[in-house]
């Protein structure tokens, strides 16, 4: 039993020692002896100014993305079920109210129909268009909205940290991108 733990203790001591032999011959072989990474280091020069302190103001910015929209939105329905025949509107338009933007052909075989008119609801631009021509569309399914750009707001979503730092009056610079 004793020669056994001899046994290992020498093994283990011969393995350390060529451990910590291959760790210093590659430390000198790369040349990174403590000499040489003195000489890397970077001395930096710092000047420190130091100025006398003012009474002034402190002013504090918070960078929010938020939407953009129109006072007043709504979604052109159609009255009838059917294929978009003919869209006759681009997004950015400007409609009146009750101005058709597209026409939905609700003709089946063998019977035939005019083409029903989608109306704009509301006057304003087109914000969107979801459809396009030869699509089939149901009566709920909305195929524009329309925006009436004369009022704008702007919707930001406030992180919780800042609602008691932001109160109602307070001056907003917005930025559009």
């Amino acid at each position: 039993m004793k020669s056994k733990t001899k046994i290992t203790i020498i093994v283990i001591t011969v393995l350390l020692v060529i451990l910590v032999g291959i760790r210093l011959g590659s430390t000198v072989i790369s040349g990174n002896t403590r000499a040489n990474i003195q000489k890397d280091r970077k001395i930096l020069d710092v000047t420190v100014v130091g100025t006398k302190v003012k009474l002034g103001d402190i002013e504090k910015y918070i960078t929010l993305a938020g939407e953009i929209r129109g006072i007043e939105e709504a979604n052109a329905l159609p009255d009838v079920p059917g294929k978009v025949d003919k869209i006759l509107v681009s997004e950015g338009s400007y409609v009146k109210k009750d101005q058709p933007i597209m026409y939905i052909d609700r003709s089946q075989i063998g019977f035939s129909y005019n083409l029903s008119p989608v109306r704009s609801p509301i006057s304003g631009r087109v914000g969107s268009i979801y459809v396009q021509e030869g699509q089939f569309v149901a009566q709920t399914t909305p195929v524009a909205t329309i925006i009436n750009d004369s009022i704008m707001e702007v919707v930001l979503l406030l992180p919780e940290t800042y609602i008691t730092k932001v109160k109602k009056g307070d001056k907003a610079i917005i930025e559009v991108t």
